[in-house]
């Protein structure tokens, strides 16, 4: 019994080994375009591509959002370096996180809700920097919401008050 656990619980880090030895092996052959993959956001691609893989296999894994969120990272990291219209604002922090939830989800049924709203604050900030014409929506909307939110204090504190 002690040796199968041992052999499940070593199988993410042999995995890893598999993917950085073929990554390394893949540098030593001058394959094109290789070399601008040869970054340290590429071993969290490894990783969490070897978390996933290794998560996929576990009937009652509780954290399979880890891996998706290593080789979500490491894929944002890279396009940062090498797509020009890949925005880099912390915003995309948040989409990682709510999409690696939300990934974690299918497997867990746990998080949706939160993953969702990362997401979506995510997406809402993004556009926010991004898209003029949502700009302009966004600049009224908080002037609105200076202008009033002490009505919405007073209407959450007597919700909060009268609820049962």
């Amino acid at each position: 019994m002690r040796i199968s656990f041992m052999k499940k619980q070593n199988q993410a880090f042999a995995y890893f080994l598999i993917g950085l030895g073929l990554y390394f092996l893949s540098q030593q052959f001058n394959i094109p375009y290789l070399p601008a993959l040869a970054l340290w956001p590429s071993v969290l691609v490894i990783f969490g591509l070897s978390l996933l893989l290794d998560r996929s296999k576990a009937r009652n894994d509780d954290k399979p959002s880890l891996g998706a969120f290593l080789l979500l990272l490491g894929l944002h990291l890279h396009f940062i370096n090498h797509l020009s219209f890949w925005v880099d604002h912390w915003s995309m922090y948040l989409i990682l996180i709510g999409l690696s939830l939300l990934i974690g989800y299918q497997k867990t049924k746990r998080g949706l809700k939160l993953g969702v709203t990362l997401f979506i604050v995510g997406l809402f900030f993004l556009l926010s920097l991004t898209y003029l014409p949502f700009q302009e929506q966004i600049q009224s909307f908080i002037q609105n919401i200076e202008s009033y939110w002490p009505i919405g204090l007073i209407l959450f504190g007597s919700y909060l008050l009268f609820k049962k």
